[in-house]
């Protein structure tokens, strides 16, 4: 997955996702803009799904909405 950007964190421009099948979670199409909530494991790998607000970017307003306010400190 190619990274535009980070909310909270540190990722390189790009990251290597795998599905461990838990949970629901978007279903990934290449070319497709997605906000995604995950984490890296111990082991440095990074789910793509997970029980988490991921979604794609058109359905994310809201989200989005709210991290911009996140990162620049005011939120309300």
């Amino acid at each position: 997955m190619n990274i535009d950007h980070v909310f909270k964190g540190h990722l390189r421009q790009s990251e290597e996702l795998f599905d461990d099948g838990m949970c629901d979670g978007p279903q990934l199409e290449v070319g497709k803009q997605y906000l995604m909530y995950t984490t890296r494991f111990p082991g440095g790998a990074i789910a793509v799904r997970g029980c988490t607000r991921s979604r794609p970017v058109d359905d994310a307003e809201e989200d989005l909405e709210f991290l911009k306010q996140y990162t620049s400190g005011t939120v309300t």
